[in-house]
């Protein structure tokens, strides 16, 4: 069963060392040597909390744990740059974030004065359906500490993702990509303490469900996995790649006129849903960018406007690449980091985590 716990911090000292600018520009074409990230393994991460926490802590302060609604016990909040840490009845609990983390500011519904008088953000971990509240005594403050802690949940997820170019084209070789219109890595979480790297690639309306007996690697395969079963007039699709070689498709996700699609609110986050299934981009430009064509894709299936041809799919990627260039002086490039997740065993995508759906898997394409 889902626990709630409920913290409120006081003075605190800042140590940031995390004023860093995590957010760059994808690139709008593939290199020469098709993507440098093509031949990668498919890989799964641990999301769990217990994970440790990395060198030194960043912030520091005292630290009020809220037992109840009225009730405050003195301990210390610390921040590290891929967790947080708070004393609580003499023994350190240790939080290590996951891509799937939020932080905001509150509000705390309480009859205490000197709590409701209080500036309140929350920490939440999705995949554990854990909240933790905190408050300060002034907004620099809890803007300090909110900067700090998106920031450390940024480094969490920039760290897993490998270099690559966000593409609008298909790939070449590969027939069944030629309805491509956005296609990079994004995180998926498919359980409540895993998320698996994928490569992603949306299709518009009347796109072709896979061939696996035509198209060229993709029958070469033990056994004969099943196609997902849709009217691809009334549906767009993600489909979902081990990598960026598109030769394993892992599944088909259908989106829907009825389909609710939306970032997650957090600060400086780039969580996103589709239907139940939650995804984290790289950066937040790149969520935009997946919610505005999935976005547009909807509409065009509300109006029911017929399938795309080629030259509209053609008009569609002008459109995708220049709004990329518009966006491309905001942000920079940043140098890669190692992964500060543990990888977990591979057991396939399950997708049973709380904002996923089960959907009708393709195989391994080998």
């Amino acid at each position: 069963m889902s626990w709630l716990w409920k913290c409120i911090c006081g003075l605190s000292s800042l140590k940031s060392d995390l004023e860093v600018n995590l957010e760059y520009q994808p690139e709008l074409e593939e290199p020469e040597q098709d993507d440098i990230a093509e031949d990668r393994e498919f890989v799964t991460y641990s999301t769990s909390t217990d994970q440790p926490l990395r060198s030194v802590p960043v912030q520091e302060g005292e630290v009020w744990f809220l037992s109840d609604q009225a009730t405050c016990h003195a301990t210390t909040l610390s921040l590290y740059i891929n967790g947080m840490s708070l004393l609580h009845e003499g023994h350190e609990v240790s939080i290590a974030f996951s891509p799937f983390t939020l932080v905001r500011n509150c509000k705390f519904p309480t009859n205490d004065k000197f709590i409701s008088e209080l500036k309140l953000f929350k920490v939440g971990l999705m995949s554990q359906r854990y909240t933790y509240f905190f408050g300060v005594e002034s907004e620099e403050q809890r803007s300090q500490w909110v900067i700090n802690l998106s920031h450390a949940i940024r480094t969490v997820t920039h760290s897993l993702f490998p270099p690559y170019n966000v593409s609008c084209r298909p790939k070449r070789g590969k027939k069944w990509t030629e309805s491509r219109l956005v296609a990079g890595y994004l995180l998926v979480e498919d359980s409540d303490s895993t998320a698996s790297l994928v490569f992603a690639e949306l299709h518009p309306h009347g796109h072709k469900p896979l061939d696996l007996e035509a198209d060229g690697e993709l029958h070469e395969v033990e056994g004969r996995p099943s196609v997902v079963d849709q009217n691809t007039d009334a549906t767009a699709c993600i489909r979902l790649y081990e990598t960026s070689s598109c030769r394993r498709p892992l599944l088909d996700i259908p989106v829907a006129e009825a389909d609710k699609c939306s970032e997650m609110p957090g600060i400086n986050c780039s969580c996103f849903s589709v239907g139940r299934f939650g995804f984290t981009s790289r950066t937040m430009a790149e969520r935009k960018l997946w919610l505005r064509a999935i976005s547009n894709l909807k509409v065009k299936i509300m109006n029911k406007a017929p399938p795309p041809d080629a030259a509209m799919l053609e008009d569609y990627r002008i459109a995708i690449e220049e709004h990329l260039e518009c966006v491309r002086p905001s942000f920079e490039a940043h140098g890669n980091i190692d992964a500060l997740l543990a990888r977990a065993r591979r057991s396939g995508l399950h997708f049973r985590g709380p904002m996923v759906l089960q959907a009708r898997l393709l195989g391994d394409m080998g």
